[in-house]
């Protein structure tokens, strides 16, 4: 990410945790900011905002309150997750940076996308909904979905409901007072 290399504009929102695993939406000018700092592939950023200054770390995406030390976890949440299906019939996310550059596809009406990771290309066909890898010499197609942020937020919450649902099942002579669900990839 600390590369200079400019990434497609892709819609989202920047969130920070508060209370373990509970996300708030960031707003105005350091929203704005993070977003630009993000599309700019910058690693840190100084911003102000209710009053406090803070540092972010793209990279660990921890933000610092530069006069108490406060730390806090950061995240891009976009508004779309594209996926891939694996042989096995396992949906799985496209990597931030390639999710970002088939929303913007999506969005400026491009019908395909090329692209390179991990030593192949691929092409992803976005009327049909299907990843090619032109690299190898085998007509290798994955189909490809994409997850809405209504859909993202109910999985999410679909999630803690079942671990919750798991914790009250749980036999166990004493249950803890609070445990929070793992954290979202």
């Amino acid at each position: 990410r600390g590369s200079k290399e400019t990434r497609p504009k892709a819609q989202g929102e920047w969130q920070f945790e508060g209370p373990p695993d509970v996300w708030t939406a960031m707003e105005g000018d350091a929203a704005g900011l993070l977003r630009v700092a993000r599309q700019l592939g910058k690693s840190r950023i100084i911003y102000e905002a209710h009053g406090n200054i803070y540092g972010a770390d793209l990279d660990t995406m921890v933000q610092v309150n530069l006069h108490t030390g406060f730390k806090r976890r950061l995240r891009w949440m976009p508004s779309k997750q594209f996926q891939w299906q694996l042989k096995n019939g396992v949906w799985v996310d496209y990597d931030e940076e390639e999710n970002d550059l088939l929303a913007a596809a999506v969005a400026d009406g491009k019908g395909s996308v090329l692209y390179a990771a991990r030593g192949f290309e691929y092409q992803v066909n976005l009327e049909d909904m299907q990843q090619e890898n032109t690299s190898s010499h085998f007509a290798t197609l994955r189909k490809v979905r994409v997850l809405g942020a209504d859909v993202l937020a109910a999985t999410i919450e679909g999630r803690r409901n079942r671990f919750a649902a798991e914790e009250e099942s749980s036999p166990s002579k004493e249950k803890p007072r609070s445990r929070s669900p793992p954290a979202e990839a």
